[in-house]
């Protein structure tokens, strides 16, 4: 997923987004991806309520909003995370500064990862197996120092 976000420029809007910089985003995706994964891997009722929830909330638009030249409003992501419950949002000891970036980073990934999975669901090419190889955290570890492409 974390490659399909940097391939796709969902990143790099992000990054504008909040005011700072792509490699900024991209650590901070690398920290919070896992738990938004397994928040959608786990959702209660499975990917098709997942998939109705993101529809009342935008469907495809979530990820159009985030990737638009206006602000946006996050309030559809924290509504969608409300659902699942994040968990593994670690911002103990971390600046108010990066914390805050974190807390607002997130909603706004959320919004990216709906949206995207709710596109290529409407588009009748979603299947299980593609969800998991979507949702897989592989592309997530920093092996070789280099973005993932």
């Amino acid at each position: 997923m974390l490659a399909k976000l940097v391939q796709s420029g969902g990143l790099s809007a992000i990054a504008r987004q909040l005011g700072i910089t792509h490699a900024k985003a991209l650590e901070e995706a690398r920290i919070i991806l896992p738990g938004l994964i397994a928040g959608v891997a786990s959702f209660p009722g499975g990917l098709g309520a997942f998939l109705d929830l993101t529809g009342k909330h935008g469907g495809e638009q979530l990820a159009a909003q985030v990737m638009g030249q206006n602000q946006v409003s996050t309030l559809a992501g924290e509504t969608i995370i409300a659902q699942f419950g994040m968990r593994d949002l670690p911002i103990e000891g971390l600046s108010v500064e990066d914390a805050a970036i974190r807390l607002k980073m997130t909603p706004l990934l959320t919004m990216l990862i709906a949206g995207y999975l709710w596109a290529r669901s409407a588009a009748g090419n979603l299947t299980h197996a593609e969800v998991s190889r979507l949702l897989a955290l592989d592309d997530l570890a920093d092996r070789s120092g280099q973005e993932p492409v």
